[in-house]
């Protein structure tokens, strides 16, 4: 047994020791790190950065009464070479240079990933708050870099040195700031779908309903032995299965007397039609746009009025085609 222990402690330190300096090895074998998805999300991000530029410059032309093809084109091509050159540069400049030199925590783990993945192994899960709260800086030194060199490179080649500081600080503090504007979302939709497997787990953890009937009380006593002792001799019956819940909704109640399921419970509370999702959209374009919502009186009212209009327009034209069959029987 003394021997067994004595060659286990030497086991257990190799294997402490031996932690750090793989995961050493594994992120120094990367010389140049570079993410293997990065072409692929490069070419999205140039795609959607495109896109979005023509679609603006088209709402811009249409809202300046200008050419609105003229304007999406020169916006989506202006919006493509920001794109091509803020990502190319991120994506192939920045980012492996600052994983390489392991700047933040955040760039670190990164290359853990990035060697894991070289490697063929699956990345670790966020599993700490430490992590999820990363995820709220991660890549903000990388796009406000970035972001620097973009704003100075294009501003500098097209307006001339004087305007690439002030540009730079400008598109640095943008890029910083959609980047902080993305990972905020990827948090809320972890937060969310976090939510929604605690809800699920809770409700598969509720205890079953009993819905075997009660046993009826005043049953008749059997008598068992001469000294007069009065018991049951029937084994107790086992408690009827719970129904499935897809029974519940998809097959009608067994009872004669109601045939509604679960799902059409006329007693439930029906949601308000002013907190729909329409209504909440045109609250807002109300409020950002020239436009309002109509009533439903207000809405008949202007049917009833166009109707008339047409009404009017057709004895127009009725009155016109009389005037000229008259005219041809004349003729």
């Amino acid at each position: 047994m003394a021997s067994s222990s004595s060659s286990s402690s030497p086991v257990s330190s190799s294997l402490g020791s031996m932690t750090p300096s793989s995961a050493a090895s594994s992120s120094s074998s990367l010389t140049y790190p570079v993410d293997p998805h990065a072409p692929t999300f490069v070419a999205q991000a140039i795609l959607a950065s495109a896109s979005l530029g023509a679609g603006t410059g088209a709402v811009m032309g249409v809202l300046q009464s200008a050419n609105p093809f003229i304007l999406s084109v020169n916006m989506g091509i202006n919006a493509g070479v920001v794109g091509v050159t803020f990502f190319g540069l991120r994506e192939y400049l920045v980012s492996p240079l600052l994983l390489s030199g392991r700047a933040t925590t955040s760039h670190t783990r990164r290359l853990a990933e990035l060697s894991e993945k070289q490697r063929g192994k699956l990345p670790l899960p966020l599993a700490s708050s430490s992590s999820i709260e990363e995820l709220r800086y991660e890549r903000v030194l990388d796009s406000s870099i970035a972001g620097a060199l973009t704003g100075g490179l294009l501003s500098g080649g097209l307006r001339g040195p004087r305007t690439i500081v002030p540009a730079s600080v400008t598109l640095a503090l943008i890029a910083s700031a959609l980047q902080l504007s993305v990972n905020q979302l990827r948090i809320t939709r972890l937060h969310l779908l976090a939510r929604s497997t605690q809800t699920g787990a809770n409700a598969a953890e509720l205890p079953p309903q009993d819905t075997t009937p009660s046993q009826e009380q005043g049953s008749t006593p059997t008598p068992t032995t001469a000294s007069g002792s009065l018991k049951s001799t029937s084994p107790p019956s086992a408690p009827s299965p719970r129904p499935s819940v897809a029974s519940q909704i998809y097959t009608p109640s067994s009872n004669s007397e109601s045939n509604y399921t679960i799902m059409s419970d006329p007693t439930q509370p029906v949601a308000d039609p002013e907190n729909s999702l329409p209504s909440r959209i045109m609250g807002f374009m109300s409020a950002v746009l020239p436009v309002r919502r109509l009533s439903d009186d207000e809405y008949l009212a202007a049917l009833e009025k166009q109707r008339k209009e047409v009404d009017g327009r057709l004895r127009e034209i009725a009155a016109e085609e009389e005037k000229i069959s008259e005219g041809m029987t004349r003729a």
